[in-house]
């Protein structure tokens, strides 16, 4: 089963999604991990993104 929340910043997607997932038992992503080096705060490249996001999706 694959959920996904769409809303603006700091609208509670994360908090959401957390509850549905704990409630569910199904795993929770945050796609904005799959974006953004939270090391240095850098976009990973276009690559490695979409590798991520074939990862996430099983596909990969």
């Amino acid at each position: 089963m694959k959920i996904r929340i769409i809303g603006g910043c700091g609208s509670g997607k994360i908090y959401i999604a957390q509850l549905i997932s704990a409630n569910l038992g199904i795993p929770h992503i945050q796609t904005d991990n799959l974006v953004w080096n939270r090391v240095n705060n850098t976009k990973y490249p276009v690559e490695e993104r979409a590798r991520k996001l074939a990862e996430v999706l099983g596909m990969g």
